[in-house]
């Protein structure tokens, strides 16, 4: 039986229960709250609820707890832990540089894999891909290549570029949205016009550009838009 721990029970945590447990991965979730880590065990089959002493002795534990939260577990996982025992602890944090955790706690082996992308995507449809900085191929990082393989991509390049991208995608969705309320409000649109056309329009819009998939009226807009940009 194949089995890991996971501390963090929000969307992050939620997504990668979700996606492990339908590889047949057994999951040992952990919440200083015990209510709240019992809690989120009931919304899976293969989650178990479990106190620190059992957490820290899985062979990997996925860190999925706010930036804030993960210097203070770990400062607790290294009073905590026994000598004899060795985890390793993976960084999902897009905003904690795993680079600072190393030197910070030299006496734990701690990996680092951030997600591009929203978790919410990762929880209703799998496929995640994700980036760890190398060697992928050290012999403490194999657990964790095998359980990210087995729910996505993972890929090889630097930490920095996963918040690079996220960054931007988040600033030019904002500014898109933000441009079309001034310019929906400045034509006096009704407000109930322009929130459902964010709903609807939006997302159907970017999914369909990034799949070459616009057709009709959207199409025609975005030829429009290309032969401006061209002039």
């Amino acid at each position: 039986m194949i089995t890991c721990g996971l501390v963090g029970v929000g969307q992050l945590g939620a997504a990668l229960a979700r996606q492990l447990e339908g590889e047949s991965v057994h999951i040992r979730a952990y919440h200083p709250n015990s209510q709240k880590a019992t809690e989120f065990a009931r919304r899976f089959y293969k989650v178990r609820a479990v106190e620190l002493a059992e957490l820290f002795g899985q062979s990997t534990i996925l860190l999925a707890l706010p930036a804030d939260g993960i210097i203070p577990f770990l400062k607790n996982a290294q009073k905590t832990i026994q000598n004899d025992v060795q985890p390793t602890f993976v960084n999902l944090s897009t905003l904690v540089d795993t680079k600072e955790l190393q030197k910070e706690f030299p006496d734990l082996q701690i990996y680092g894999v951030k997600i591009i992308g929203h978790a919410n995507d990762l929880y209703e449809h799998g496929e995640g891909l994700f980036v760890s900085e190398p060697p992928l191929d050290a012999e403490g990082f194999r657990e964790v290549r095998f359980l990210f393989d087995k729910i996505g991509t993972l890929l090889e390049d630097k930490e920095d570029v996963v918040a690079e991208v996220n960054r931007l995608a988040v600033r030019k969705t904002l500014e898109a949205c933000i441009s079309f309320e001034k310019e929906a409000g400045a034509k006096n649109y009704p407000e109930t016009y322009s929130k459902k056309a964010m709903d609807t329009i939006f997302p159907h819009i970017i999914e369909h550009y990034k799949e070459g998939t616009l057709e009709g009226f959207a199409l025609q807009v975005l030829n429009e838009i290309n032969a401006e940009n061209k002039k």
